[in-house]
């Protein structure tokens, strides 16, 4: 039973993921529309984003990369709930490949391919992912 619960709280999460990357803008001219029954003057423009390669928030760390940072935090613990015979590399393995394909994606919905959210996305996935473990085991002892 707990198992069909963090799967649902995974897809869920995922499900959130995916309409941060492809349907924000969507979402936010639904709302602005839909409350003030106007236009809401937001362009909604496809295959219009940038690539950012250059690593750049050991600079200075702004609201976004806080955000980027805490994004992928649930990721490990709940793909490590959702499938028992799941391990620490393969959990680590499948997670960045989904920050990967979501900033591959970010271009096509006109947002940015940005560095700095792998490298953050990736960190906090690794840490949520050793920390689960180690409590897991932790406790098991």
């Amino acid at each position: 039973m707990a198992q069909k619960v963090f799967s649902c709280l995974f897809v869920c999460y995922l499900t959130g993921l995916i309409c941060l990357v492809a349907g924000l803008r969507f979402v936010q001219v639904f709302w602005y529309t839909l409350l003030y029954r106007a236009p809401s003057g937001i362009e909604i423009s496809f295959f219009s984003g940038g690539f950012s390669l250059v690593p750049s928030f050991a600079d200075s760390f702004t609201q976004e990369q806080i955000g980027n940072f805490l994004m992928f935090l649930p990721f490990g613990p709940l793909y490590l709930l959702s499938w028992p015979q799941a391990t620490g590399k393969k959990t680590m393995l499948v997670g960045f490949g989904i920050v990967l394909l979501i900033e591959v994606l970010q271009p096509i919905f006109g947002r940015m391919f940005d560095s700095n959210d792998v490298i953050l996305n990736t960190v906090s996935m690794v840490v949520s992912t050793a920390a689960f473990l180690g409590i897991k085991r932790a406790v098991r002892r």
